[in-house]
């Protein structure tokens, strides 16, 4: 399973909620919620690479595998 960090990275950097945290990125309101809630069913890489821009960080930094128990 793959699994989005977007708002743990987020809160780190000091955004509390999703919508501070869209409305400083620049980011669409339906994409940064589903990212934030990791509900995405795939990973428009425009996307990646904003969010890892305005983060300052890698894709492994937003996006996890995780095996199954």
């Amino acid at each position: 399973m793959i699994v989005i960090k977007l708002k743990k990275l987020a809160q780190e950097k000091g955004y509390e909620n999703v919508s501070q945290f869209q409305r400083a990125s620049g980011t669409s309101v339906g994409t940064t919620r589903r990212w934030w809630d990791n509900d995405t069913k795939g990973a428009d890489f425009d996307v990646l690479e904003q969010f890892c821009e305005f983060l300052q960080c890698e894709p492994g930094d937003l996006i996890k595998r995780v095996k199954p128990s």
